[in-house]
């Protein structure tokens, strides 16, 4: 279920009825509404609900309120989206607080890998003693990451150095990825991201099946 944080009331009312009346397994959330990326004040009630009820969130990036002239916001700003509301999630104490949150997040967790180390050189000091106590990469080994935009030689590896097989998940970003270009990510991963065929399994479908367990559920009883 897509929840409406721009208005966080309306999103509360809607996480109880996409959880309750429709079944649903989980949430979308954007990285944040204008200048306010997810980890803002003015999510908290959201969070702080969705924590109550152990929920399962996939993060995907939305249009950055900056913009690059003559570049597709899907080049750039998206992963740079994603790599803000993760430190947001951070700096603001997000992680700490809503532990019993599942977070998900897209395109490889978009740049932060990368620049994790470099994040985590603020681990001991403040702010992050007080909002991140237990260290950036504790955090992030904590997270799911989805390989859709992200089954490149130049992208993997960092993401590899993050997190383990158990927390890489599959996704394709399909329509807005073309099927050419998931049968050329399905290729990379298969043929030259030297996973083990166990590994591969688990990619797949393994990890991400204890997240959505109705929807398993529902797909093993279809056969």
């Amino acid at each position: 279920a897509t929840l409406p944080l721009v208005d966080p009331d309306a999103a509360r009312a809607e996480l109880d009825r996409a959880l309750d009346d429709l079944g649903m397994d989980g949430v979308l959330l954007p990285s944040g509404v204008g200048p306010d990326l997810i980890g803002a004040e003015r999510f908290d009630s959201v969070l702080a609900a969705m924590n109550d009820r152990g929920v399962v969130i996939h993060l995907h990036p939305t249009k950055s309120h900056i913009g690059i002239p003559n570049l597709s916001p899907a080049v750039v700003d998206f992963p740079v989206e994603t790599t803000r509301a993760i430190g947001s999630l951070l700096a603001s104490g997000a992680l700490e607080r809503y532990g019993n949150l599942t977070w998900v997040i897209a395109h490889g967790g978009g740049c932060f890998p990368y620049i994790a180390g470099r994040v985590a050189r603020s681990d001991g000091a403040e702010p992050f003693t007080t909002t991140a106590p237990q260290g950036t990469l504790a955090y992030l080994r904590r997270m799911y990451f989805d390989v859709a935009v992200t089954c490149h030689p130049n992208a993997f590896p960092s993401l590899r150095t993050v997190t383990d097989i158990d927390h890489i998940v599959f996704g394709t970003d399909y329509p807005a990825f073309s099927q050419q270009d998931v049968d050329e990510a399905i290729a990379f991963l298969v043929n030259e991201a030297g996973f083990t065929d166990d590994e591969l399994d688990a990619i797949g479908s393994r990890n991400i099946k204890p997240l959505f367990p109705r929807l398993t559920a529902d797909m093993e009883a279809a056969g």
